[in-house]
């Protein structure tokens, strides 16, 4: 407006209709009336008034008229307190004489209206106080402007009628003059409160339609929104026509000539990374790739909800098709309350390289597997491109046999790739499904003709995690990994050497005496059993990596077959014998890793050991407070420091602490009697925040919290806890947002630099007890 102002070249007077001098408030008429306005109270005492009334200022220039503005007058009434200035501070404090009170009033000078554009274009409005457009002039200074997307501007308009025009600028398309007295006769006709009003913008004789939400702001102005009830965006590097499925089908050299001037009333075309508005009425819409016209996929607006996935697939010859997946989610289109839904297209797949170096991806079992293979550089992600058509026939598990037999023909839900890096001598990983959610391992076997290197130095490994971002599925791809590996294989025996590999895979691998290799599976898709053979014996053994068990005889006494001998000798030693009855296997935890470990039975964690107590505490308390301490600002002087005041104060009765430690692990048990969190902060919603359920208490002797666990000793900065148990008596949990806040300060940890501890736990049980 002040730039409007600026631009004229004759001189201008004022004339206002009232004197703003914040009087008697006057009743506002037409929209304003009918829509609620609720004041802030969280802003205002019991004593504040909020009221208002319109003035109007009239633009003249030699003696004519040139324009009419309205403003809102927002007038904030308050009793203040007035004091005697004969009398001190000190005084005032002793007696208690009545004070006589003194009405402050705030005034606020404010537009009428103000508009926010949702729409993905850029809008022309002009509002008016009559059904006749106002030629382009001064007539329309305050009344005139041009909102771009998530723009905001302000008008002057008459609050007793106001005709909207909306124009948009990119097609020049002008919707119908709306008038809001049309819906005050509507809401006449209701008795309750009406926080909002819709109204529909019809552009083109109602081929495209928009939606205007009129409601009072704080403020007491009538916010007007703008917005469509669908809006597209396309994250992907694609071209994609989005078509209403009652028109007319197109071919593609006429989707190619329309491209740069593709009509609206056909519906969009969304070049990558763009966001575009829905204008049309139609709902089922049509979804088609610039790349190949013969793609398409259907959709209904109405119903999408949550995860969709659609697929366009592609003829490339020879009965092979390229498929292209796209990931569909809805959400709200933004922070303002107005049921506008985005849709969102993104790549389904997406592979993410995390290493330093580069690396191929293809898929696997098909029939040309270097077809479609892809490389991606090292901290970048590529969409996956897949191929359907002649596969490779492999083994499927029971579980993969019944997720296939009870999903739709089209569903191609089980997914694997392989991935191969650029250093030399590394072959392909073995097949990672990309739609499984999940850390996963993968191996990489070196290539090469030299004798003697061992099979630890033969291999190395990698991670990836995949994990879901929205409607796209992302596998990240670590190497080396970022995490410990989940297994680990120790050959303790001293004279003989080991041969394991996946059972369904005959990868042999070797491991030497007095030894340790790590191991990961070579193919995920295979079922997770180790077969180990103990060298000069004939007989296998298939075991369980993920269960944990103790030490278990590789053979049973008596059970040797005819090959297998009572007594292995060492070809290098043949000195020393070991009796195979002694021979066998324990699987631990450590962590996160499971270590499978091959000894005899007097090397073993299951052997009688005595006890060797190394500290052993008790510790009883009869009451214990924490007083959690806030800031409060002192009466009177403005310089005198802040004191510290309890906000909450945590309440323990009749502590019981017990520790038993060894070398290996530590044995903690935990229980208090009663305990009660309590709020003393002034206005607090509730007393006690958390604190026993008084009705189910029995006896002076429960406890209302008990743990017990295990810790075991590891130098590692991984905390191990073999044992775990908490038993909980029922309590009360009192919960408020700004009480959450306050303690929130304690637990800052944004600006620590050391490192978040891990904990790993073998087992781990709550009791609750009623």
């Amino acid at each position: 407006m002040t730039e409007e102002l600026e631009k004229f070249e004759r001189s201008l007077s004022l004339e206002w209709s009232t004197y703003v001098k914040g009087g008697k408030a006057v009743r506002l008429s037409g929209i304003f009336e009918k829509l609620n306005y609720r004041v802030r109270k969280a802003l205002f005492s019991k004593s504040d008034k909020c009221s208002f009334s319109t003035a109007q200022c009239i633009l003249m220039s030699e003696g004519e008229r040139v324009a009419n503005m309205h403003f809102l007058i927002q007038t904030l009434s308050r009793d203040i307190p007035i004091a005697s200035p004969e009398k001190s501070a000190s005084l005032l404090k002793r007696e208690t004489l009545p004070v006589s009170l003194q009405e402050q009033k705030e005034i606020y000078l404010l537009p009428t209206v103000r508009m926010t554009n949702l729409l993905h274009s850029e809008i022309d409005v002009v509002l008016s106080d009559t059904d006749q457009l106002s030629p382009v002039g001064y007539g329309n200074i305050g009344k005139q402007a041009t909102i771009a997307y998530r723009s905001t501007a302000v008008f002057y308009a008459n609050p007793d009628v106001i005709y909207f025009t909306v124009t948009l600028t990119g097609s020049n398309s002008s919707s119908k003059l709306l008038n809001t007295g049309e819906c005050v006769k509507k809401l006449l006709k209701k008795n309750r409160d009406v926080q909002h009003v819709d109204l529909n913008l019809d552009f083109e004789g109602g081929k495209f339609s928009a939606t205007l939400r009129l409601f009072r702001g704080n403020k007491g102005m009538l916010e007007v929104v703008v917005f469509t009830s669908y809006s597209m965006k396309n994250n992907t590097d694609f071209e994609i026509y989005v078509l209403a499925t009652k028109k007319w089908p197109l071919s593609r050299i006429e989707l190619d000539n329309l491209k740069s001037h593709f009509p609206s009333e056909l519906g969009l075309c969304l070049t990558p990374r763009s966001t575009r508005s829905w204008f049309l009425k139609s709902k089922s819409v049509q979804l088609k790739l610039l790349e190949d016209n013969t793609a398409e996929a259907l959709l209904d607006l109405d119903s999408l909800s949550g995860l969709t996935e659609i697929s366009f697939k592609k003829e490339e010859g020879s009965g092979v098709k390229s498929v292209t997946k796209l990931g569909m989610s809805i959400g709200p289109s933004g922070e303002f309350c107005v049921p506008s839904q985005m849709v969102t297209m993104v790549p389904r797949y997406v592979i993410c390289n995390e290493s330093e170096a580069c690396i191929s991806v293809r898929q696997c079992y098909f029939q040309d597997e270097m077809a479609g293979a892809i490389s991606i550089e090292s901290k970048q992600r590529m969409p996956l491109q897949l191929k359907e058509g002649f596969s490779k026939t492999r083994e499927f598990s029971v579980f993969e046999h019944f997720i296939r037999k009870h999903r739709r023909p089209s569903d191609n839900s089980l997914l694997y790739i392989q991935i191969q890096t650029n250093e030399p001598g590394l072959g392909w990983s073995g097949p990672v499904c990309i739609a499984s959610l999940g850390l996963f391992f993968l191996k990489f076997r070196k290539q090469t003709k030299e004798v003697g290197i061992s099979d630890s130095k033969m291999t190395e490994f990698a991670a990836v995690h995949v994990v879901e971002e929205s409607s796209t599925l992302i596998l990240s791809f670590y190497k080396p990994p970022n995490l410990s590996l989940p297994y680990r294989i120790e050959n303790s025996l001293h004279n003989l050497s080991i041969t394991y590999y996946q059972k369904g895979l005959l990868e042999p691998e070797v491991l030497g005496p007095a030894s340790s290799a790590d191991y990961a599976w070579d193919d995920l898709t295979l079922p997770h059993r180790l077969v180990v053979r103990i060298n000069g014996s004939l007989q296998l053994q298939e075991i369980k990596l993920d269960k944990v068990r103790a030490w278990k005889p590789f053979y049973k006494h008596g059970k040797q077959t005819a090959l297998s001998t009572h007594l292995l000798l060492d070809k290098r030693s043949g000195d020393h014998a070991v009796e195979m009855e002694k021979v066998g296997y324990e699987i631990y935890a450590e962590g996160p890793t499971r270590v499978l470990r091959i000894c005899e039975i007097s090397n073993s964690f299951k052997r009688d050991n005595v006890l060797n107590l190394c500290a052993k505490v008790q510790v009883r308390v009869s009451q214990f407070a924490v007083n959690l301490l806030e800031h409060v600002k002192q009466e009177g002087d403005e310089n005198e420091l802040q004191d510290f005041a309890p906000f909450a104060i945590m309440k323990l009765a009749n502590l019981h602490m017990f520790m038993v430690s060894n070398n290996d692990q530590v044995y903690n048990q935990f229980s208090v009697q009663d305990m009660n969190f309590e709020l003393k902060w002034n206005g607090a919603p509730f007393a006690s925040m958390l604190r026993r359920h008084h009705v189910d208490y029995s006896g002076s002797s429960d406890s209302v919290l008990k743990t017990v666990f295990i810790l075991l000793n590891s130098s590692s900065n991984l905390k191990q806890f073999r044992y775990s148990s908490i038993f909980l008596q029922p309590i009360d949990l009192n919960l408020d947002e700004e009480t959450l806040m306050k303690i929130a300060s304690f637990w800052r940890t944004s600006l620590s630099d050391s490192e978040s501890q891990r904990f790993y736990f073998d087992h781990f049980e709550i009791h609750p007890i009623k």
